[in-house]
């Protein structure tokens, strides 16, 4: 994306002021990083009880877009604590153009998808 300010100069040379000039600069954003946000906060709790049904990991209000570029092509969901055989992690793909791939508590979302 293209950012565009306007600029002021003035000069002084020690006794008066030049008129104002302006002028516009135009800024086109490179290789910006994606933002993630879950409702306005940076960090989401999530609170699971052993024995208790299914949580949903992605809350309903979370936000995952990229200033310069349409696709994403990694999206990382990493599960901190995560005890192999003991913790279970399901995930689907169906419909999307992307794979998913679950190692050692990391689940990897491959693949062109637009936010």
């Amino acid at each position: 994306p293209l950012i565009v300010r306007r600029v002021s100069f003035k000069a002084n040379d020690g006794l008066h002021d030049s008129a104002v000039a302006f002028t516009n600069i135009t800024i086109q954003l490179l290789n910006v990083p994606p933002i993630l946000t879950f409702g306005g906060s940076m960090n989401e709790t999530l609170i699971y009880y052993e024995n208790m049904s299914s949580l949903v990991l992605v809350p309903a209000n979370v936000m995952l877009y990229d200033q310069d570029s349409p696709l994403l092509y990694v999206v990382n969901l990493t599960v901190l604590g995560y005890l192999q055989g003991v913790d279970l992690f399901n995930y689907s793909t169906y419909g999307l153009n992307i794979s998913g791939l679950f190692q050692a508590g990391t689940l990897s979302l491959l693949g062109p998808a637009t936010t």
